[in-house]
């Protein structure tokens, strides 16, 4: 369905993951003001979850190897990852960031 759609509307395929932002809203249009609008959201807002879900997975594996080898509590694990996490991720979008003109 994605690559029919994707030749015919002259989109490159070569895109990566930024393909399903710019094809399946089409998709999603060609389905109608109403339906286009209701599968659109639902299939975004499942897209949300999954991603959400996926994080938390992979989050655990490291928070087992805090409580387990380290002996931490599980909300201090939990806090220190996030909290590592978002240190480690806030200066990424930055264009003064040192790994900005990294390809």
């Amino acid at each position: 369905i994605i690559f029919p759609l994707i030749i015919r509307e002259g989109i490159a395929p070569d895109q990566g993951v930024s393909l399903i932002f710019v094809s399946l809203p089409l998709a999603f249009k060609a389905l109608g003001p109403f339906w286009g609008k209701l599968f659109g959201g639902i299939f975004f807002m499942l897209l949300i979850f999954a991603a959400i879900t996926s994080a938390i997975s992979m989050m655990e594996v490291i928070v087992n190897y805090l409580i387990e080898k380290i002996n931490m509590k599980r909300k201090q694990a939990i806090t220190v990852i996030t909290l590592s996490i978002f240190i480690v991720s806030t200066p990424s979008p930055s264009p003064s960031a040192p790994w900005h003109k990294v390809q």
